[in-house]
């Protein structure tokens, strides 16, 4: 199936046939690399209304293959845990230390592959999906949401936020801008209340992939939204 629908030249059912990956992340546009999604969410253990909440709270991220069949996709067969943490190690430790593993794992994954039936294949990540307010935090971006630049994909201030309805692509946050976002709030050159940015995303790290290149969790933002 994989081989299939990345031969095919005029079939647009996954994701590594779309314009955008085919002209920002060539990675994906080989035949042997497979591409996942991961999904991070919170699971609060203890009644959500009592008052021991926070303290036995955890992380979960799961990953999914996105060159499986769509009705493959959506199957809890096809979801698969990749890790749990601690979720106020999170505010100790913070997200690098707990995700280094991870990774570290999917840099060895795209460098060496996995074997199956006599063939090597790279595994590349896709995109991280999750409520708006567990991504700003690990992708580096303002928790607060009342901030003046909380948007993850573009830097529009909150007093326009509202009333616009256009695309300004002068205002979309892109990777260097970012990066020297980040760079310039590492050496306090600027604030985080001039761009929305406390630090960097420690997924940057794989290289090919990158906050701004992240797309919209259509569930969180349009069909919950």
């Amino acid at each position: 199936h994989i081989n299939q629908i990345k031969e095919l030249e005029t079939l647009l059912c996954v994701v590594t046939k779309t314009d955008f990956i085919t002209t920002q992340i060539p990675t994906f546009t080989a035949i042997d690399t497979i591409t996942i999604e991961l999904y991070i969410d919170g699971v609060e253990l203890v009644n959500p209304l009592g008052s021991h909440t926070g303290i036995h709270k955890l992380g979960f991220v799961y990953f999914t293959i996105k060159d499986l069949p769509v009705f493959l996709q959506s199957s809890l067969g096809s979801i698969f845990l990749t890790n749990v943490h601690y979720s106020p190690d999170v505010e100790k430790y913070g997200y690098k230390e707990i995700f280094e593993p991870l990774i570290q794992d999917l840099k060895q994954l795209l460098e060496k592959g996995i074997q199956f039936q006599g063939n090597t294949y790279k595994i590349a990540l896709w995109q991280i999906l999750g409520d708006n307010l567990r991504l700003n935090k690990l992708f580096g971006f303002v928790e607060c949401f009342s901030a003046n630049f909380c948007c993850r994909f573009c830097l529009v201030h909150k007093n326009e936020l509202q009333k616009m309805f256009k695309e300004d692509n002068s205002l979309l946050r892109h990777k260097a801008g970012h990066n020297a976002h980040v760079r310039d709030v590492i050496d306090e050159n600027i604030t985080t209340a001039m761009c929305g940015v406390k630090s960097d995303c420690p997924f940057n790290e794989l290289g090919y992939w990158h906050v701004t290149s992240n797309l919209v969790d259509v569930m969180h933002d349009l069909l919950e939204g």
